[in-house]
């Protein structure tokens, strides 16, 4: 959803989005997140996946990303 929202906020084109019973969602969200705040937030996701990956604590990993998408 996130590669979705970044697609439509560039192109503003529906066909290049996956996710397209989800459009109208895609549309509104394109509007109110910038293109930096869509990078953090795929940051985030992936230093999560990272984490985990890694045998992290998962409970730990979820908490941890959630904290830090309060802060972008």
């Amino acid at each position: 959803m996130l590669r979705d929202i970044s697609v439509f906020k560039d192109t503003l084109r529906e066909e290049y989005c996956l996710n397209i019973d989800k459009i109208d969602v895609i549309r509104d969200l394109s509007s109110v997140f910038s293109f930096n705040r869509l990078n953090k937030f795929l940051e985030l996701f992936l230093n999560a996946k990272g984490n985990i990956d890694k045998n992290a604590n998962f409970q730990m990993a979820i908490t941890v990303l959630l904290l830090d998408l309060q802060e972008v």
